[in-house]
């Protein structure tokens, strides 16, 4: 008799359970997204686009096109916040 109305009690109270989990999880991912968004860059900047990122287009070359470097140890520098980064040498 008690293993039924245990069984019975654990029905009547799954839904609320289930929903209380389920807006646990959402507080979560909001707060994730809060946290992912406060890192973020807030806008990509322009230089990137037409001075670091290479186009098919343009043979694998950027719209302002930087001169060969050939010699010296390559660096990487960081650009849009470590996002992508921009190699060089020096």
């Amino acid at each position: 008799m008690v293993g039924i109305l245990g069984l019975l009690w654990s029905l009547v109270t799954f839904p609320f359970k289930s929903k209380t989990r389920l807006e646990v999880k959402v507080l979560a991912l909001r707060h994730q997204v809060n946290v992912l968004q406060r890192r973020a860059p807030k806008r990509l900047s322009v230089e990137y686009y037409n001075q670091g990122r290479t186009r098919l287009a343009l043979g694998k070359d950027s719209p302002i096109a930087r001169p060969v470097e050939t010699e010296g140890y390559i660096v990487a520098h960081r650009v849009l916040g470590d996002i992508h980064h921009r190699y060089a040498r020096l």
